[in-house]
């Protein structure tokens, strides 16, 4: 399936359309972490991006018009500013300091809807969370937005001579509104985000996770028949701090790898779990599961296809043989199910780093 959601990554193969002006959409910009002094973290001048020809046969059309410009700057004390620059337009969106001392990465996200082509129009919101999507500081928003246009997004995204960036900065998105479901880095950091193309059973047998919708019966991990209440798809690209991880199938009792959301939960069960918890059955999140049993997925590519399965009540659920914690409609978890803290996860894996085999 092709990624639309997204007009620009890092991690593209090639360049995308040049000719989009995105009047509702978000620009998400990965920190290695935030420095005492005010620092320009990223500036693409305006214009950056012309037709000269090297630069215009990346583009699928003839024509390449001259990009707006964007900058970020920031610093502990101050704050994060990103100032949007077209023709005598100039806005400013600013996060203000002190900010927490936190090590990154770090995911500033800039939300607009209804932005203007040519002058300032409709909102924005700027918000900054740590590696896991927890908010750091309240969110800031307000009126006047400058529509971006594709241009500007490449250049922003790309490294290259016509950037200059800070080495703290790390990848860079730009992608669409979405008009339905979660955002694809709120879906990323969800506790059930798992590969769209994983097998699940339902009463007639495996079918790919992603091909469902809400009303369709699944198995749980148990064989109990249930509904959907929910099925959210959306594409993630990697290098990002909610992109999937590769679950290896030689570390984890699943016959192959499978990708997993950074946050999802594994449930697992076992004397271990017993002798740490005093419980029955905890969740690990797969980011705390160490390389080699999880690891981030390289690219070059544009996106990777996942889902969150919404079961009508909470339940664990077993898409390709992994059970996972599903929250319900409401958010909630499963009954009785715990977190493990990153110590705590790696205890859980035996002396070969495998995690310890679950039992009924």
């Amino acid at each position: 399936m092709p990624m639309t959601g997204w007009v620009a990554l890092g991690s593209d193969p090639a360049p995308r359309a040049a000719d989009v002006r995105l009047r509702s959409g978000a620009l998400l910009v990965v920190l290695g972490g935030l420095a005492d002094q005010a620092t320009v973290v990223l500036d693409v001048p305006e214009g950056a991006v012309t037709t000269q020809a090297r630069q215009a046969s990346l583009w699928p059309g003839p024509v390449l018009p001259p990009s707006s410009g964007l900058s970020l700057l920031g610093a502990r004390d101050i704050g994060l500013v990103l100032r949007h620059r077209r023709g005598g337009q100039v806005v400013s969106h600013a996060l203000p300091g002190p900010l927490p001392a936190e090590g990154g990465p770090l995911v500033l996200r800039l939300e607009w809807s209804g932005a203007g082509l040519d002058r300032p129009a409709g909102r924005w919101a700027l918000t900054l969370t740590d590696a896991e999507g927890r908010p750091l500081v309240p969110s800031v928003s307000g009126q006047g937005a400058l529509a971006p246009d594709g241009a500007a997004a490449w250049a922003a995204s790309r490294a290259g001579a016509h950037r200059l960036a800070h080495p703290a900065l790390g990848s860079v998105g730009v992608r669409h509104a979405v008009r339905n479901g979660p955002a694809p880095e709120d879906l990323g950091w969800s506790a059930a985000a798992i590969s769209a193309s994983t097998p699940i059973d339902t009463p007639r047998g495996p079918r790919p996770l992603g091909t469902l919708a809400a009303g369709d019966p699944v198995l749980d991990a148990n064989g109990r028949p249930l509904r959907l209440a929910a099925l959210h798809l959306a594409e993630i690209p990697p290098g990002f701090p909610f992109s999937p991880l590769r679950l290896r199938a030689i570390r984890l009792p699943i016959a192959r790898d499978l990708l997993a959301g950074p946050m999802t939960c594994l449930a697992v069960r076992g004397e271990a779990v017993q002798h740490l918890y005093g419980l029955r059955e905890v969740g690990v999140r797969a980011g705390h599961l160490p390389d080699p049993v999880a690891r981030r997925v390289p690219g070059p590519l544009r996106s990777l296809l996942m889902a969150v399965a919404v079961p009508e009540t909470p339940a664990i659920l077993a898409p390709g043989g992994l059970p996972i914690a599903c929250p319900g409609p409401d958010g909630a978890l499963p009954q009785g199910w715990t977190a493990s803290t990153r110590a705590a996860a790696v205890a859980l894996l035996n002396d070969e780093g495998r995690l310890r085999r679950t039992s009924s």
